[in-house]
C-alpha cells in the first residue's frame, strides 16, 4: 500500500509535500473525501489500519523523523487541477526550514498565483486579484502548512485522524486518509 499526500484548495492554497511509501517518488495530488454508510463500506473500513500506523510508515519510509530534521529545503512541481471547474495548471512549490514556504501556480489563460510565507508574515500575489497580505484564518492556515515538519503528521497537532478507504492513486492502491487539525482544518490524504 502506498500513502499520498493530496492538496487540497478551500480558498487559499493549502499545500503539502508526500512520498508514496512504496516507491518513495514525491508527488503531489487532489482528493476529495467521500462519505458512505453503506455497509460494505463499514465493513472495508474496519480492516483498514489506524491512520497514526499509516503515518508511522510513511515517516519510516522517508528515513525518519531525525533523517528528515536533516533535511533543509525541498522543491517540487507538478500539476494543479481543480476538476470540477475544469481549471487546470503547473504547479511549483519551494520550502525551507523553519517556516518558510512559496507556492506558484500558472493557469493557462488567468496567469501566475503565488502565495507565500515568510516565517511571520503571509501574503498573496494574484494576476486577477494583485496583491494581498493574509490575515486570522487564512494566515494561521498558511502557517501551519508552512511548518517544515508538518509531513511528519505529529498526532499532537491533530483533533483526529482516520483511515478512510484504499484508493487508486496513479495506478496504485494507496490508503486514503482524513486528518482533522485543532485548527479544524481537514485535510485528505
Amino acid at each position: 500500500m502506498k500513502l499520498f499526500h493530496s492538496l487540497t484548495l478551500n480558498l487559499r492554497p493549502a499545500i503539502g509535500l508526500g512520498v508514496l511509501l512504496a516507491g518513495l517518488v514525491p508527488t503531489l495530488a487532489f482528493a476529495q473525501a467521500e462519505k458512505s454508510d453503506s455497509p460494505a463500506k463499514a465493513e472495508a473500513a474496519a480492516k483498514l489500519p489506524p491512520a497514526k500506523e499509516v503515518i508511522a510508515k510513511f515517516v519510516k519510509a522517508i528515513g525518519g523523523a531525525e533523517a528528515f530534521a536533516k533535511v533543509t529545503s525541498q522543491h517540487a512541481k507538478g500539476k494543479f487541477e481543480m476538476a470540477a471547474q475544469g481549471i487546470t495548471g503547473d504547479l511549483e512549490v519551494f520550502a525551507k526550514r523553519p517556516h518558510k514556504l512559496e507556492v506558484k501556480i500558472n493557469i493557462p489563460a488567468i496567469g501566475d498565483i503565488a502565495t507565500c510565507h515568510d516565517g511571520k508574515v503571509g501574503w498573496s500575489v494574484n494576476a486577477a486579484t494583485g496583491p494581498a497580505l493574509m490575515e486570522g484564518k487564512q494566515l494561521a492556515q498558511m502557517q501551519e502548512e508552512a511548518d517544515f515538519d508538518h509531513i511528519l503528521h505529529d498526532a499532537k497537532d491533530f483533533k483526529s485522524m482516520e483511515t478512510l478507504e484504499i484508493a487508486q492513486f496513479e495506478g496504485h492502491e494507496c490508503y486514503k486518509l482524513k486528518l482533522v487539525r485543532k485548527s479544524d482544518a481537514e485535510l485528505t490524504e
